[in-house]
């Protein structure tokens, strides 16, 4: 508990003293002439890690000091560049929003070595360590991705070297995941189906098998009712016992439609996502009624709780 207690202690000091050390850093800088403060950009890597690790805050304190750097090649790239290929939404969206109509037609100049502008950079697939999500979602985001820079970037036919434009580039690079995304879909969906199957034949056979059974035809006033129908937890057995086979059966027909549907790369957007979503989410509320049934069954129940029967050769009850 010390132990924890101290590194709680030192992560809450850093959080504290790490944006007042780079802020006093930056006000010396801001001393500097210009001549100086080009040379110090120039060669300074803050900029280059604030972008690719989406440190937004500190690349916000480099360009109100030195605003000319956001053209610097740095590794071969600007800034806006580099954020993009490392997928920093709000470093780009922070950097896009502070350039002028000037730099902004800028954007749709030739960047790549293959000759492409910042979309064809954008369509390029993530690194692979930075992949943290199933293949169907990873391709939503990338769809995604490409899709908030293209907003703000056009043209779109714009081509490079080889004579791709960004739509081009991007279906190529993302070729291998469509297919592990579409095999990842089938997988799941025939893995999910036998569950769903299981769920749905075992609570479509308890529901017309009434817990305790019902009265005989000895009970002219009862005949074919069921014992416990006049029992809450009766009542509410029964309710859950048909929500359950509905979920199941709900989930089988959005299951059925993903194991036996076609897939494109724009069917990765919005569609496949959604229906994986609905059907697993279907699925769990059926596992979870089925689950629940027994919880809310009449039983176990003494002997006392059972309605008399009449016997053939004696008053007693059994």
């Amino acid at each position: 508990m010390i132990l924890f207690a101290a590194f709680r202690s030192e992560r809450l000091r850093s959080t504290i003293v790490i944006p007042e050390l780079v802020k006093i850093v930056f006000e010396q800088i801001s001393l500097m002439n210009k001549k100086d403060l080009f040379h110090f950009f120039f060669n300074s890597n803050f900029p280059i890690t604030a972008a690719k690790t989406g440190a937004t805050e500190i690349l916000r304190m480099c360009i109100s000091t030195y605003p000319d750097q956001l053209w610097f090649p740095r590794e071969g790239r600007n800034i806006l560049q580099l954020a993009i290929e490392n997928r920093q939404e709000k470093t780009f969206s922070y950097l896009y929003g502070h350039m002028n109509a000037d730099e902004k037609i800028l954007t749709t100049r030739i960047v790549d070595p293959n000759g492409g502008n910042i979309l064809h950079v954008a369509a390029k697939i993530v690194p692979s360590f930075r992949v943290n999500s199933s293949p169907v979602f990873q391709m939503q985001t990338e769809i995604d991705w490409f899709k908030k820079v293209a907003r703000r970037v056009p043209p779109e036919k714009m081509t490079n070297d080889q004579g791709e434009t960004p739509i081009e580039v991007f279906t190529r690079e993302h070729k291998d995941l469509v297919k592990k995304a579409e095999a990842y879909t089938i997988r799941t969906a025939e893995s999910c189906l036998i569950v769903a199957a299981l769920v749905a034949t075992v609570t479509f056979a308890a529901a017309f098998t009434v817990p305790g059974g019902n009265y005989s035809d000895d009970d002219a006033t009862n005949k074919g009712k069921p014992i416990f129908l006049g029992k809450k937890s009766f009542l509410l057995f029964m309710v859950v016992d048909a929500l359950a086979p509905f979920s199941s059966t709900f989930s089988i027909q959005v299951f059925l439609t993903l194991f036996l549907g076609g897939y494109a790369e724009a069917h990765f957007d919005y569609l496949v996502p959604q229906k994986l979503e609905i059907g697993l989410f279907s699925l769990r509320i059926s596992k979870l009624e089925f689950g629940e049934t027994p919880g809310v069954s009449p039983f176990p129940l003494s002997s006392k709780q059972f309605p008399a029967r009449s016997s053939g050769h004696s008053g007693e009850l059994r």
